[in-house]
């Protein structure tokens, strides 16, 4: 089982992203907007048992949201991606390594250690990865993208799957190594 969607539209990833950047207007960030961002993840720990922030209250209704899962523009959808999250037993522990803000943008460097079912078994995984932030007037994120190794983190701990791609990397690992 999947947890989210690749991006399922005509336009690539690369231009999506460009796209987004120049089309959406965002307002400098606070450190409250980033906090509410932070807290938002740290619902994902294994001691957490509900969801105490929405959705809602950290995404704007029109977004452009994009990590190795899922792309969308779609609050809802962003929702039910957690949602499946969450009811899959996924538990996650973001502790934030450095931000970065110029102008509109923030870039918040993580360490993300996580734990979650890809089919039969529970896996953990830990993995450094930075998000790209920009938020509105109402401190709502209004884009969000992630630049993360998927491959590491999350598609190496899926039986067959992983096999195949720790396969791959074995061909460009230098023997000296």
């Amino acid at each position: 089982m999947t947890l989210g969607c690749v991006y399922q539209n005509s336009t690539s990833y690369p231009s999506a992203y460009t796209q987004a950047i120049t089309q959406t207007e965002g307002i400098p960030p606070t450190a409250d907007n980033i906090a509410m961002w932070t807290g938002f993840f740290s619902q994902f720990e294994s001691d957490n048992e509900r969801q105490k922030i929405p959705v809602s209250e950290v995404y704007a209704k029109n977004v452009y949201f994009s990590d190795s899962l899922m792309h969308t523009h779609r609050v809802e959808e962003i929702a039910s991606h957690f949602e499946r999250l969450r009811n899959n037993g996924t538990s996650v522990n973001l502790q934030i390594l450095n931000t970065i803000i110029q102008d509109q943008d923030a870039y918040v460097i993580w360490q993300m250690e996580s734990r979650f079912k890809p089919l039969h078994r529970y896996v953990k995984s830990n993995t450094i990865g930075a998000t790209h932030l920009r938020f509105n007037s109402d401190g709502k994120v209004i884009l969000h993208q992630d630049f993360w190794d998927a491959g590491f983190g999350f598609y190496r701990h899926i039986p067959i799957l992983g096999d195949a791609i720790k396969a791959i990397e074995s061909r460009f690992t230098s023997s000296a190594e």
